[in-house]
């Protein structure tokens, strides 16, 4: 079975932190599904699942993860700037802010629609502010401004025009971390000896200190691996948890 890319990197990544500065490589196998991949190092094998740990937006009637997320509203934005084009109305560069939209494709004529009564008002959106084009109950769920003056095009933004606020990322990192798990936990029951879950950092918001203090704090799910770890940026590893202590000091 072809392995993901994600699923490459991880491996790649896990190797990279195991090899280190010694001589000898580990050798993977693929798994049973579960788990994703078998590997052997030094003599003792570990059973190895992999997942991304990201957002998932509701757009529809269910869950979408950042990255399925991203490529519907990519589209959509590339929709709305063809048809902003043909009109002969997109004079500049604009991005357009997006919150989650529940029903984003029953939604999407109402939204083009907005956009394009935007695009053709004059003197016209402004430059360094945003302006609502769609609402939900609780406010604006797309905003558009004016990036420059030169060229034609509308660029997606996705989570709208602010940050997000430090209590918001490190309830999100738990329950996003707690989740994947119970479920790579509930995967791996029926697989017998060491397993170890790398855990793709897609999620981007939180550093490495919040990812530990939700690890520690998760003791009895965190029990059911040998090992878990985080992998990220430029082939980066941190070991979060494991009962192999040169491990856990070599991170």
């Amino acid at each position: 079975m072809t392995k993901r890319d994600d699923e490459e990197f991880a491996k790649e990544t896990f190797s990279r932190f195991l090899s280190g500065s010694e001589s000898s490589s580990p050798i993977w196998t693929e798994g049973a599904e579960p788990p994703d991949y078998e590997l052997t190092w030094k003599g003792t094998c570990y059973a190895v699942e992999v997942t991304q740990v990201m957002e998932s937006f509701e757009l529809g009637p269910r869950p979408l993860s950042y990255e399925g997320m991203s490529r519907s509203l990519h589209a959509l934005t590339k929709r709305i700037e063809a048809r902003a084009i043909a009109e002969g109305i997109l004079n500049g560069a604009y991005g357009l802010a997006f919150e989650p939209i529940p029903n984003l494709g029953q939604r999407e004529a109402e939204l083009t629609g907005a956009v394009i009564r935007v695009l053709q008002t004059r003197p016209g959106i402004d430059r360094n502010s945003w302006t609502p084009v769609l609402f939900g109950t609780d406010g604006p769920l797309v905003e558009i401004m004016k990036l420059t003056d030169a060229g034609a095009a509308l660029c997606e933004i996705i989570g709208g025009g602010g940050p997000k606020w430090g209590g918001q990322i490190v309830q999100e990192t738990s329950s996003l971390i707690s989740g994947a798990l119970g479920s790579k936990a509930e995967r791996l029951k029926t697989v017998t000896g060491n397993h170890v879950l790398l855990l793709i950092d897609a999620y981007h918001y939180a550093p490495g200190e919040i990812w530990e203090a939700v690890i520690a704090g998760a003791a009895p799910l965190r029990a059911r691996f040998h090992t878990i770890a985080r992998v990220h940026g430029n082939y980066e590893c941190q070991i979060l948890w494991s009962v192999e202590p040169t491990w856990q000091a070599a991170a």
